[in-house]
Protein backbone atom coordinates (compact mmCIF):
# COMPACT_ATOMS: atom_id res chain seq x y z
CA UNK A 1 0.00 0.00 0.00
CA UNK A 2 2.79 2.41 0.83
CA UNK A 3 4.33 1.65 -2.57
CA UNK A 4 1.00 2.43 -4.29
CA UNK A 5 0.55 5.72 -2.32
CA UNK A 6 4.06 6.82 -3.23
CA UNK A 7 3.46 5.96 -6.88
CA UNK A 8 0.14 7.91 -6.89
CA UNK A 9 1.76 10.97 -5.29
CA UNK A 10 4.63 10.78 -7.77
CA UNK A 11 2.20 10.47 -10.63
CA UNK A 12 0.07 13.53 -9.65
CA UNK A 13 3.16 15.60 -8.91
CA UNK A 14 4.43 14.77 -12.39
CA UNK A 15 1.02 15.55 -13.91
CA UNK A 16 0.70 18.96 -12.17
CA UNK A 17 4.25 19.83 -13.18
CA UNK A 18 3.50 18.93 -16.78
CA UNK A 19 0.18 20.83 -16.85
CA UNK A 20 0.75 24.32 -18.31
CA UNK A 21 -1.00 27.43 -16.79
CA UNK A 22 -3.97 27.34 -19.15
CA UNK A 23 -6.14 30.49 -19.37
CA UNK A 24 -9.42 28.66 -18.67
CA UNK A 25 -10.62 26.03 -16.22
CA UNK A 26 -11.90 23.86 -19.05
CA UNK A 27 -8.50 23.71 -20.72
CA UNK A 28 -6.77 22.81 -17.44
CA UNK A 29 -9.23 19.97 -16.73
CA UNK A 30 -8.87 18.52 -20.21
CA UNK A 31 -5.08 18.79 -20.04
CA UNK A 32 -5.00 16.77 -16.80
CA UNK A 33 -7.36 14.20 -18.26
CA UNK A 34 -5.43 13.84 -21.47
CA UNK A 35 -2.13 13.35 -19.67
CA UNK A 36 -3.67 10.44 -17.81
CA UNK A 37 -5.24 9.13 -21.02
CA UNK A 38 -1.90 9.46 -22.80
CA UNK A 39 -0.28 7.32 -20.13
CA UNK A 40 -2.93 4.63 -20.71
CA UNK A 41 -2.46 4.81 -24.50
CA UNK A 42 1.28 4.48 -24.03
CA UNK A 43 0.78 1.35 -21.97
CA UNK A 44 -1.59 0.02 -24.67
CA UNK A 45 0.96 0.68 -27.44
CA UNK A 46 3.57 -1.19 -25.43
CA UNK A 47 1.04 -4.00 -25.01
CA UNK A 48 0.43 -4.04 -28.80
CA UNK A 49 4.16 -4.17 -29.47
CA UNK A 50 4.53 -7.08 -27.13
CA UNK A 51 1.53 -8.73 -28.83
CA UNK A 52 3.07 -8.29 -32.29
CA UNK A 53 6.37 -9.71 -31.13
CA UNK A 54 4.58 -12.61 -29.48
CA UNK A 55 2.49 -13.24 -32.65
CA UNK A 56 5.64 -13.52 -34.72
CA UNK A 57 7.12 -15.91 -32.23
CA UNK A 58 4.18 -17.77 -30.68
CA UNK A 59 1.71 -17.80 -33.57
CA UNK A 60 -1.92 -18.15 -32.42
CA UNK A 61 -1.29 -16.83 -28.89
CA UNK A 62 0.22 -13.69 -30.32
CA UNK A 63 -2.76 -13.15 -32.59
CA UNK A 64 -5.08 -13.39 -29.58
CA UNK A 65 -3.06 -10.79 -27.69
CA UNK A 66 -3.12 -8.51 -30.75
CA UNK A 67 -6.91 -8.73 -30.87
CA UNK A 68 -7.06 -7.95 -27.13
CA UNK A 69 -4.85 -4.89 -27.65
CA UNK A 70 -7.05 -3.61 -30.48
CA UNK A 71 -10.14 -4.07 -28.31
CA UNK A 72 -8.44 -2.18 -25.50
CA UNK A 73 -7.68 0.75 -27.84
CA UNK A 74 -11.30 0.82 -29.02
CA UNK A 75 -12.60 0.77 -25.45
CA UNK A 76 -10.18 3.52 -24.43
CA UNK A 77 -11.32 5.69 -27.37
CA UNK A 78 -14.96 5.23 -26.39
CA UNK A 79 -14.16 5.95 -22.76
CA UNK A 80 -12.29 9.07 -23.87
CA UNK A 81 -15.35 10.45 -25.62
CA UNK A 82 -17.66 9.60 -22.71
CA UNK A 83 -15.31 11.09 -20.09
CA UNK A 84 -14.83 14.28 -22.08
CA UNK A 85 -18.59 14.73 -22.29
CA UNK A 86 -19.09 14.01 -18.60
CA UNK A 87 -16.37 16.46 -17.58
CA UNK A 88 -17.84 19.13 -19.80
CA UNK A 89 -21.42 18.70 -18.54
CA UNK A 90 -20.72 17.93 -14.89
CA UNK A 91 -17.84 20.27 -14.09
CA UNK A 92 -16.95 22.70 -16.83
CA UNK A 93 -20.46 24.02 -17.62
CA UNK A 94 -21.52 24.62 -13.98
CA UNK A 95 -18.19 26.15 -13.04
CA UNK A 96 -18.22 28.35 -16.12
CA UNK A 97 -21.75 29.56 -15.25
CA UNK A 98 -20.70 30.14 -11.63
CA UNK A 99 -17.62 32.12 -12.63
CA UNK A 100 -19.64 34.05 -15.17
CA UNK A 101 -22.18 35.08 -12.53
CA UNK A 102 -19.42 36.08 -10.11
CA UNK A 103 -17.70 38.19 -12.75
CA UNK A 104 -21.08 39.67 -13.72
CA UNK A 105 -21.52 41.22 -10.29
CA UNK A 106 -23.29 38.51 -8.31
CA UNK A 107 -26.85 39.65 -9.06
CA UNK A 108 -28.32 36.16 -8.51
CA UNK A 109 -27.87 32.71 -9.98
CA UNK A 110 -30.11 30.47 -12.12
CA UNK A 111 -31.40 27.19 -10.75
CA UNK A 112 -28.69 24.51 -10.76
CA UNK A 113 -29.23 21.59 -13.21
CA UNK A 114 -30.02 18.24 -11.67
CA UNK A 115 -26.78 16.77 -12.95
CA UNK A 116 -24.62 19.33 -11.08
CA UNK A 117 -22.57 17.65 -8.34
CA UNK A 118 -23.60 18.24 -4.72
CA UNK A 119 -20.50 20.22 -3.83
CA UNK A 120 -21.02 22.61 -6.74
CA UNK A 121 -24.65 23.02 -5.70
CA UNK A 122 -23.58 23.93 -2.15
CA UNK A 123 -20.99 26.33 -3.52
CA UNK A 124 -23.61 27.92 -5.75
CA UNK A 125 -26.03 28.30 -2.80
CA UNK A 126 -23.31 29.87 -0.68
CA UNK A 127 -22.44 32.30 -3.46
CA UNK A 128 -26.11 33.20 -3.87
CA UNK A 129 -26.33 34.00 -0.16
CA UNK A 130 -23.15 36.09 -0.34
CA UNK A 131 -24.47 37.90 -3.40
CA UNK A 132 -27.72 38.72 -1.63
CA UNK A 133 -25.81 39.98 1.39
CA UNK A 134 -23.58 42.06 -0.86
CA UNK A 135 -26.65 43.48 -2.60
CA UNK A 136 -28.20 44.33 0.75
CA UNK A 137 -24.96 45.93 1.91
CA UNK A 138 -24.79 48.03 -1.24
CA UNK A 139 -28.41 49.12 -0.75
CA UNK A 140 -27.68 50.13 2.86
CA UNK A 141 -24.56 51.98 1.78
CA UNK A 142 -26.54 53.88 -0.86
CA UNK A 143 -29.25 54.73 1.69
CA UNK A 144 -26.66 55.81 4.25
CA UNK A 145 -24.89 57.91 1.63
CA UNK A 146 -28.16 59.64 0.71
CA UNK A 147 -29.00 60.17 4.39
CA UNK A 148 -25.50 61.51 5.02
CA UNK A 149 -25.83 63.87 2.07
CA UNK A 150 -29.18 65.11 3.42
CA UNK A 151 -27.64 65.62 6.87
CA UNK A 152 -24.74 67.52 5.34
CA UNK A 153 -27.15 69.80 3.45
CA UNK A 154 -29.19 70.40 6.62
CA UNK A 155 -26.01 71.13 8.57
CA UNK A 156 -24.94 73.67 5.93
CA UNK A 157 -28.28 75.46 6.31
CA UNK A 158 -27.93 75.48 10.12
CA UNK A 159 -24.41 76.91 9.80
CA UNK A 160 -25.69 79.50 7.35
CA UNK A 161 -28.39 80.48 9.84
CA UNK A 162 -25.82 80.73 12.63
CA UNK A 163 -23.64 82.89 10.38
CA UNK A 164 -26.56 85.19 9.54
CA UNK A 165 -27.49 85.56 13.21
CA UNK A 166 -23.85 86.04 14.15
CA UNK A 167 -24.47 85.69 17.88
CA UNK A 168 -26.95 88.57 17.82
CA UNK A 169 -29.33 88.92 20.74
CA UNK A 170 -31.75 90.99 18.69
CA UNK A 171 -35.07 89.22 18.10
CA UNK A 172 -35.57 90.98 14.74
CA UNK A 173 -32.26 89.68 13.40
CA UNK A 174 -33.07 86.14 14.57
CA UNK A 175 -36.57 86.01 13.05
CA UNK A 176 -35.33 87.47 9.75
CA UNK A 177 -32.57 84.85 9.45
CA UNK A 178 -35.03 82.10 10.43
CA UNK A 179 -37.46 83.15 7.69
CA UNK A 180 -34.80 83.28 4.96
CA UNK A 181 -33.29 79.85 5.75
CA UNK A 182 -36.69 78.18 6.23
CA UNK A 183 -37.90 79.40 2.81
CA UNK A 184 -34.70 78.09 1.20
CA UNK A 185 -35.07 74.66 2.84
CA UNK A 186 -38.72 74.10 1.94
CA UNK A 187 -38.91 76.00 -1.35
CA UNK A 188 -41.57 78.41 -0.07
CA UNK A 189 -42.24 81.94 -1.28
CA UNK A 190 -43.31 83.60 1.99
CA UNK A 191 -42.64 83.16 5.69
CA UNK A 192 -44.23 84.59 8.82
CA UNK A 193 -42.88 84.21 12.36
CA UNK A 194 -45.45 84.20 15.15
CA UNK A 195 -44.56 84.61 18.83
CA UNK A 196 -46.68 83.66 21.83
CA UNK A 197 -47.54 86.52 24.18
CA UNK A 198 -46.63 85.40 27.69
CA UNK A 199 -49.44 87.42 29.27
CA UNK A 200 -52.47 86.04 27.42
CA UNK A 201 -50.94 83.28 25.20
CA UNK A 202 -52.10 85.09 22.08
CA UNK A 203 -50.12 84.99 18.83
CA UNK A 204 -48.32 88.12 17.71
CA UNK A 205 -46.72 88.54 14.29
CA UNK A 206 -43.01 89.14 14.87
CA UNK A 207 -41.70 89.03 11.29
CA UNK A 208 -43.14 88.62 7.79
CA UNK A 209 -41.71 88.45 4.28
CA UNK A 210 -45.13 88.99 2.70
CA UNK A 211 -45.16 92.24 0.67
CA UNK A 212 -47.33 94.98 2.13
CA UNK A 213 -49.69 95.00 -0.86
CA UNK A 214 -50.35 91.26 -0.42
CA UNK A 215 -50.32 91.13 3.37
CA UNK A 216 -54.01 91.81 3.90
CA UNK A 217 -55.23 89.51 1.12
CA UNK A 218 -52.89 86.71 2.16
CA UNK A 219 -53.82 87.11 5.80
CA UNK A 220 -57.53 86.83 5.00
CA UNK A 221 -56.82 83.91 2.71
CA UNK A 222 -54.73 81.92 5.13
CA UNK A 223 -56.26 83.01 8.44
CA UNK A 224 -58.51 79.99 8.87
CA UNK A 225 -56.22 77.22 7.62
CA UNK A 226 -52.97 78.84 8.73
CA UNK A 227 -54.13 79.72 12.24
CA UNK A 228 -55.60 76.25 12.68
CA UNK A 229 -52.33 74.65 11.56
CA UNK A 230 -50.30 76.89 13.90
CA UNK A 231 -52.52 76.02 16.85
CA UNK A 232 -52.26 72.31 16.06
CA UNK A 233 -48.49 72.59 15.67
CA UNK A 234 -48.17 74.33 19.03
CA UNK A 235 -50.34 71.66 20.64
CA UNK A 236 -48.59 68.70 18.99
CA UNK A 237 -45.04 70.18 19.19
CA UNK A 238 -44.28 69.15 15.61
CA UNK A 239 -44.74 70.54 12.11
CA UNK A 240 -48.24 70.51 10.57
CA UNK A 241 -48.56 70.80 6.75
CA UNK A 242 -51.79 72.28 5.42
CA UNK A 243 -53.43 73.35 2.18
CA UNK A 244 -55.35 76.57 1.70
CA UNK A 245 -58.96 76.69 0.60
CA UNK A 246 -57.95 77.21 -3.05
CA UNK A 247 -56.66 73.62 -3.08
CA UNK A 248 -53.37 74.66 -4.67
CA UNK A 249 -51.42 76.76 -2.22
CA UNK A 250 -49.46 74.66 0.26
CA UNK A 251 -48.17 75.72 3.64
CA UNK A 252 -46.63 74.33 6.79
CA UNK A 253 -46.57 75.50 10.41
CA UNK A 254 -43.44 74.61 12.39
CA UNK A 255 -43.48 75.19 16.18
CA UNK A 256 -40.58 76.82 18.01
CA UNK A 257 -40.09 74.75 21.14
CA UNK A 258 -37.64 75.40 23.96
CA UNK A 259 -37.78 72.80 26.70
CA UNK A 260 -41.42 72.63 27.70
CA UNK A 261 -42.19 76.15 26.48
CA UNK A 262 -43.87 77.02 23.18
CA UNK A 263 -42.36 80.28 21.98
CA UNK A 264 -44.32 80.50 18.74
CA UNK A 265 -44.23 79.10 15.22
CA UNK A 266 -42.94 79.85 11.76
CA UNK A 267 -45.54 79.68 9.00
CA UNK A 268 -44.36 78.96 5.46
CA UNK A 269 -46.76 79.79 2.62
CA UNK A 270 -46.93 78.95 -1.12
CA UNK A 271 -44.45 76.22 -1.97
CA UNK A 272 -43.13 77.17 -5.42
CA UNK A 273 -39.96 75.03 -5.59
CA UNK A 274 -38.93 71.54 -4.55
CA UNK A 275 -37.31 71.19 -1.11
CA UNK A 276 -33.53 71.30 -1.10
CA UNK A 277 -33.13 68.54 1.52
CA UNK A 278 -34.28 64.92 1.65
CA UNK A 279 -36.52 65.45 4.71
CA UNK A 280 -37.58 69.14 4.78
CA UNK A 281 -39.92 68.74 7.77
CA UNK A 282 -37.14 67.34 9.97
CA UNK A 283 -34.77 70.08 8.79
CA UNK A 284 -37.33 72.82 9.50
CA UNK A 285 -38.03 71.43 12.97
CA UNK A 286 -34.30 71.37 13.75
CA UNK A 287 -33.91 74.94 12.48
CA UNK A 288 -36.88 76.05 14.60
CA UNK A 289 -35.26 74.54 17.69
CA UNK A 290 -32.08 76.54 17.12
CA UNK A 291 -34.13 79.69 16.54
CA UNK A 292 -36.16 79.05 19.71
CA UNK A 293 -32.95 78.84 21.75
CA UNK A 294 -31.71 82.10 20.25
CA UNK A 295 -35.05 83.82 20.90
CA UNK A 296 -34.98 82.74 24.55
CA UNK A 297 -31.47 84.17 24.86
CA UNK A 298 -32.63 87.40 23.19
CA UNK A 299 -35.61 87.64 25.54
CA UNK A 300 -33.44 87.11 28.60
CA UNK A 301 -30.97 89.68 27.32
CA UNK A 302 -33.79 92.15 26.77
CA UNK A 303 -35.07 91.57 30.30
CA UNK A 304 -31.61 92.01 31.80
CA UNK A 305 -31.04 95.10 29.69
CA UNK A 306 -34.39 96.52 30.74
CA UNK A 307 -33.62 95.89 34.40
CA UNK A 308 -30.24 97.53 34.06
CA UNK A 309 -31.89 100.61 32.53
CA UNK A 310 -34.97 100.74 34.76
CA UNK A 311 -35.28 102.13 38.28
CA UNK A 312 -36.43 99.37 40.60
CA UNK A 313 -38.79 101.55 42.66
CA UNK A 314 -40.49 103.83 40.14
CA UNK A 315 -40.23 101.55 37.04
CA UNK A 316 -39.05 104.41 34.84
CA UNK A 317 -35.63 104.77 33.19
CA UNK A 318 -32.61 105.30 35.46
CA UNK A 319 -29.57 107.59 35.30
CA UNK A 320 -27.58 105.11 33.19
CA UNK A 321 -30.25 105.13 30.51
CA UNK A 322 -30.41 108.94 30.64
CA UNK A 323 -26.68 109.22 29.91
CA UNK A 324 -26.98 106.89 26.93
CA UNK A 325 -30.04 108.64 25.47
CA UNK A 326 -28.72 112.18 25.97
CA UNK A 327 -25.47 111.28 24.24
CA UNK A 328 -27.30 110.47 21.01
CA UNK A 329 -30.05 113.09 21.34
CA UNK A 330 -27.70 116.04 22.02
CA UNK A 331 -25.43 114.98 19.14
CA UNK A 332 -28.42 114.80 16.80
CA UNK A 333 -29.76 118.16 17.97
CA UNK A 334 -26.40 119.90 17.49
CA UNK A 335 -25.76 118.35 14.09
CA UNK A 336 -29.18 118.78 12.51
CA UNK A 337 -30.48 121.76 14.48
CA UNK A 338 -33.45 119.89 15.95
CA UNK A 339 -34.80 121.39 19.21
CA UNK A 340 -34.21 119.43 22.40
CA UNK A 341 -35.27 120.46 25.94
CA UNK A 342 -35.07 118.84 29.35
CA UNK A 343 -36.89 119.33 32.67
CA UNK A 344 -35.04 118.82 35.96
CA UNK A 345 -37.68 118.01 38.62
CA UNK A 346 -37.28 117.85 42.40
CA UNK A 347 -39.87 116.88 45.06
CA UNK A 348 -40.15 119.76 47.55
CA UNK A 349 -39.23 119.09 51.21
CA UNK A 350 -38.90 115.36 50.51
CA UNK A 351 -36.33 114.73 53.24
CA UNK A 352 -38.63 116.31 55.83
CA UNK A 353 -41.55 114.23 54.51
CA UNK A 354 -39.45 111.09 54.76
CA UNK A 355 -38.31 111.83 58.29
CA UNK A 356 -41.84 112.68 59.42
CA UNK A 357 -43.93 109.94 57.78
CA UNK A 358 -41.36 107.23 57.13
CA UNK A 359 -39.65 105.78 54.09
CA UNK A 360 -42.64 103.70 53.08
CA UNK A 361 -44.83 106.74 52.47
CA UNK A 362 -41.82 108.49 50.96
CA UNK A 363 -41.52 105.68 48.40
CA UNK A 364 -45.23 106.07 47.60
CA UNK A 365 -44.64 109.77 46.86
CA UNK A 366 -41.79 108.97 44.49
CA UNK A 367 -43.88 106.35 42.67
CA UNK A 368 -46.79 108.79 42.38
CA UNK A 369 -44.59 111.52 40.90
CA UNK A 370 -43.00 109.06 38.45
CA UNK A 371 -46.38 107.73 37.31
CA UNK A 372 -47.71 111.26 36.85
CA UNK A 373 -44.61 112.17 34.86
CA UNK A 374 -45.16 109.26 32.46
CA UNK A 375 -48.85 110.02 32.08
CA UNK A 376 -48.18 113.70 31.35
CA UNK A 377 -45.51 113.10 28.69
CA UNK A 378 -45.88 112.35 25.00
CA UNK A 379 -44.80 109.11 23.31
CA UNK A 380 -41.69 110.84 22.03
CA UNK A 381 -40.71 112.03 25.53
CA UNK A 382 -38.74 109.97 28.06
CA UNK A 383 -38.87 110.09 31.86
CA UNK A 384 -35.90 109.19 34.10
CA UNK A 385 -35.13 109.01 37.80
CA UNK A 386 -32.01 111.12 38.15
CA UNK A 387 -31.34 110.13 41.75
CA UNK A 388 -33.02 110.42 45.14
CA UNK A 389 -36.08 112.62 44.74
CA UNK A 390 -34.94 114.14 41.42
CA UNK A 391 -36.37 113.30 38.01
CA UNK A 392 -35.58 114.31 34.42
CA UNK A 393 -37.94 114.54 31.45
CA UNK A 394 -36.37 114.69 27.96
CA UNK A 395 -38.56 116.53 25.46
CA UNK A 396 -37.58 115.77 21.87
CA UNK A 397 -38.41 118.20 19.08
CA UNK A 398 -39.47 120.77 21.70
CA UNK A 399 -38.53 124.45 21.88
CA UNK A 400 -37.76 126.09 25.24
CA UNK A 401 -41.13 127.91 25.45
CA UNK A 402 -43.08 124.72 24.82
CA UNK A 403 -40.91 122.96 27.41
CA UNK A 404 -41.78 125.62 29.99
CA UNK A 405 -45.51 125.16 29.29
CA UNK A 406 -45.16 121.38 29.63
CA UNK A 407 -43.34 121.84 32.94
CA UNK A 408 -46.10 124.07 34.28
CA UNK A 409 -48.79 121.56 33.33
CA UNK A 410 -46.89 118.81 35.07
CA UNK A 411 -46.39 120.90 38.24
CA UNK A 412 -50.11 121.57 38.54
CA UNK A 413 -50.99 117.92 37.86
CA UNK A 414 -48.70 116.72 40.67
CA UNK A 415 -50.57 118.92 43.15
CA UNK A 416 -53.93 117.48 42.10
CA UNK A 417 -52.73 113.88 42.07
CA UNK A 418 -51.13 114.23 45.48
CA UNK A 419 -54.39 115.60 46.90
CA UNK A 420 -56.43 112.75 45.45
CA UNK A 421 -53.94 110.21 46.83
CA UNK A 422 -54.83 111.35 50.37
CA UNK A 423 -51.24 111.79 51.42
CA UNK A 424 -50.72 113.14 54.96
CA UNK A 425 -48.99 116.26 53.63
CA UNK A 426 -49.09 118.35 50.50
CA UNK A 427 -46.65 117.27 47.76
CA UNK A 428 -45.28 119.78 45.26
CA UNK A 429 -42.38 119.88 42.81
CA UNK A 430 -39.88 122.49 41.62
CA UNK A 431 -38.76 122.37 37.98
CA UNK A 432 -35.76 123.79 36.12
CA UNK A 433 -35.89 124.03 32.32
CA UNK A 434 -33.04 124.11 29.80
CA UNK A 435 -32.55 123.40 26.10
CA UNK A 436 -29.72 122.76 23.67
CA UNK A 437 -28.25 126.08 22.57
CA UNK A 438 -25.00 127.89 21.93
CA UNK A 439 -23.86 127.62 25.55
CA UNK A 440 -25.52 124.28 26.22
CA UNK A 441 -24.32 122.12 23.35
CA UNK A 442 -22.98 119.27 25.49
CA UNK A 443 -24.58 116.83 27.92
CA UNK A 444 -22.87 118.30 30.96
CA UNK A 445 -23.70 121.91 30.09
CA UNK A 446 -27.32 121.01 29.30
CA UNK A 447 -27.83 119.25 32.66
CA UNK A 448 -25.92 121.95 34.51
CA UNK A 449 -28.20 124.64 33.05
CA UNK A 450 -31.32 122.74 34.10
CA UNK A 451 -29.88 122.16 37.58
CA UNK A 452 -29.14 125.90 37.94
CA UNK A 453 -32.73 126.74 37.02
CA UNK A 454 -33.99 124.15 39.53
CA UNK A 455 -31.84 125.69 42.27
CA UNK A 456 -33.32 129.09 41.47
CA UNK A 457 -36.85 127.66 41.69
CA UNK A 458 -36.10 126.34 45.16
CA UNK A 459 -34.49 129.58 46.23
CA UNK A 460 -37.55 131.52 45.15
CA UNK A 461 -39.98 129.52 47.26
CA UNK A 462 -40.32 126.12 45.50
CA UNK A 463 -43.38 124.76 43.69
CA UNK A 464 -42.59 126.73 40.53
CA UNK A 465 -40.94 126.51 37.08
CA UNK A 466 -37.76 128.44 36.20
CA UNK A 467 -36.09 128.60 32.75
CA UNK A 468 -32.33 129.05 32.65
CA UNK A 469 -31.61 132.51 31.23
CA UNK A 470 -28.41 131.34 29.50
CA UNK A 471 -30.40 129.23 27.08
CA UNK A 472 -30.90 130.97 23.76
CA UNK A 473 -33.94 130.28 21.66
CA UNK A 474 -33.43 127.87 18.79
Amino acid sequence: MELLDSARKWYWALVLRLVPQEPTLEQQLFTIYRIGLGALIGCTVVLLGVALWTASVAGAAGIVMLIVGILCCSVLGAVDLVVVGLIHQSAVVPLRELLGEIQGGGKGYPASPARTPGELQQLRSAMEMLAKRAEGTRAREVAEAQEGKSRDTTLRYILRYASDVGGSLNAGTITAALSDIAMAIGGYRYAQVWQVNELDNSLKLAHSTVPAKLAQALSLKSSKEGRAAIERALGAAHAIPYRLSDGKTQGVAVPMVHGLSMLGAIELIEQTNLPTVEDPIAALELLAQYAATDLVAARLHQEVEARSETDGLTRIFNRRKLDVDLRSEVARSVRYGHPLSILMIDVDHFKKFNDTYGHQLGDEVLKTVAATLQESSRETDSAYRFGGEEFVLVLRETEIDAARDAAERFRLKVEKVAESAHLPSQVTVSIGVSAVGEETSSIDSLIEAADEALYQAKEHGRNQVIVNQRVTKQ
